[in-house]
């Protein structure tokens, strides 16, 4: 039996469609083979995990720059959120992000609970000087609050995991003024029993 061994259940294999409107859009547009139906079973067992790690690149205008906002969804409802993350006031183009999303369950069956955590790097995140100034890379632990006493991190009946259950990634931001785009995504599970 093997036990701390990640299996990778998807990656993108090309580059989803640059997301430019200001409401909620998937990220694997134009390469929906990330996204990703789970089978029944597939989360069996309390400490079973989920990774999810993304990067792309992203564009935010000068002064009112919205925000940027990342979640897993499961069949197109967010049950994973960052929460509205701010951009940088000063515009960057194209610069590159990072997203590492971690979640373990703490409770499995037809109202299955999790706690997570998201890592988000860029230096379009507000506050960020340019890489070639420092410091960087500028990003946050979220969900992002912006207050001293943070944001929820567990999310209860977040799926049932006795049916199979379709995973995407998908973006928002508040302003249609700036562009994200995903360029590379991998979904992997570890097993709290083994394989």
């Amino acid at each position: 039996m093997a036990l701390g061994f990640w299996k990778t259940l998807s990656t993108l294999q090309a580059a989803g469609t640059a997301v430019t409107a200001a409401s909620r859009t998937s990220m694997t547009a134009g390469s929906t083979q990330a996204r990703f139906t789970l089978p029944a079973g597939e989360i069996k067992a309390p400490g079973d995990q989920l990774l999810v790690e993304a990067a792309g690149i992203i564009s935010c205008v000068v002064t009112t720059p919205g925000t940027a906002r990342f979640d897993l969804a499961v069949a197109t409802t967010a049950k994973f959120d960052t929460q509205a993350m701010p951009l940088n006031v000063v515009a960057r183009t194209n610069v590159p992000w990072w997203l590492r999303l971690l979640i373990t369950f703490t409770a499995v069956g037809t109202a299955a609970a999790a706690t997570f955590h998201f890592l988000w790097f860029s230096e379009a995140m507000i506050n960020t000087a340019l890489q070639a100034t420092g410091p960087g890379p500028g990003g946050t632990v979220a969900p992002y609050s912006g207050t001293a006493t943070g944001a929820a991190n567990t999310a209860s009946s977040v799926l049932d995991t006795t049916v199979s259950n379709i995973l995407d990634l998908y973006f928002t931001q508040t302003v249609a003024t700036g562009s994200c785009q995903l360029q590379q995504m991998n979904l992997a599970v570890l097993s709290a029993t083994g394989w």
